[in-house]
């Protein structure tokens, strides 16, 4: 028996993620009053406006407030730094934005640039290429967890002791705001092989994870072939990304991960050779646009013997 490819389900809006949390200005005259406000908040986020609610935290929360997108002294205070952790939540979602503001005095000249972070020597990892000959512009992509108070903003790598462009994804933040959990990735310049190159962290105070499209033209499908008769039935990743069923695990300019796949009652994808639709398919996609490279991880789920299976490719568009 023949099977056609079912339509594709009707489009659906995409849910919202709270992105970013900006605060500006962070300096501010040390003779504001009570009650005045000194900065605005901005919360950004991907699938439709910020809707949720806004408090802060931190060693100095206590003299600030802030209501309808603004941040406003309780009290008056002295010329120096304030450290606040600025909390935007929205539904099941909570991002944490640690912040320091500056009141400034009279007269008082500009600050100083603050220094380049050191990175922390007890946190490192060892890559070391294998392969016996060099390989240049390599994709790493991994995840790192940290001690509280490690990373207060987010995470930058650095290899032999240089900064690297860095995207950092934080998933979790200790209750002081620093990096709990994080998917980071970068592009690494050039492995020679058999040489060690070190990867320390260190502090960056704001990392690009503005989402982009999803790749034009791509494809990935996973085939079912019914041993009797021949015939074939498919799922495809490309369906899934055109119908908006898929989650950002990531996002940003150097690696955006997309999880494609139905996890609804309806299964609108599963296949199979019977009405049970036993195969449940789902995409890993990991899109590298600076390198022109997709890396797609294919998961065929078996329902009802709750198992799985994967393979991972990468391929160069």
């Amino acid at each position: 028996m023949n099977r056609s490819k079912p339509p594709p389900p009707p489009p659906t809006s995409q849910p919202q993620v709270l992105l970013d949390v900006t605060v500006t200005p962070l300096r501010f005259p040390a003779d504001a009053q009570a009650g005045d406000v000194v900065a605005s908040v901005l919360v950004e986020t991907r699938g439709g406006p910020f809707s949720g609610t806004l408090a802060l935290g931190g060693i100095d929360a206590n003299l600030f407030g802030v209501a309808d997108g603004l941040l406003m002294l309780t009290t008056q205070v002295s010329p120096g730094q304030y450290y606040i952790t600025v909390i935007a939540e929205q539904g099941n979602e909570a991002l944490h934005s640690p912040q320091v503001l500056s009141a400034f005095g009279a007269g008082e000249p500009e600050p100083e640039p603050e220094p380049v972070p050191e990175p922390d020597a007890d946190n490192t990892m060892t890559l070391t290429n294998v392969s016996g000959a060099t390989v240049n512009d390599y994709p790493l992509q991994f995840a790192r967890a940290f001690v509280q108070g490690e990373i207060p903003n987010y995470a930058e790598i650095v290899l032999d002791g240089g900064l690297v462009p860095t995207q950092c994804d934080v998933k979790n933040r200790w209750p002081d705001g620093s990096v709990k959990f994080a998917i980071l990735a970068t592009v690494v310049p050039s492995l020679p092989p058999d040489v060690p190159t070190t990867v320390q962290f260190a502090n960056m105070t704001s990392s690009d994870n503005t989402p982009s499209d999803p790749p034009a033209g791509y494809d990935a499908r996973i085939t079912l072939t019914n041993p009797v008769g021949g015939a074939t039935a498919y799922a495809s990743a490309r369906d899934m990304l055109e119908a908006g069923n898929y989650s950002l695990w990531t996002s940003g300019p150097i690696a955006q991960t997309y999880v494609c796949g139905d996890r609804t009652n309806a299964r609108v994808y599963d296949i199979g050779w019977s009405t049970h639709r036993a195969v449940h398919p789902w995409f890993v996609v990991t899109v590298w646009p600076g390198l022109g490279k997709v890396c797609t991880r294919f998961v065929g789920e078996i329902a009802i013997a709750r198992s799985s299976v994967s393979q991972r490719v990468c391929r160069r568009e």
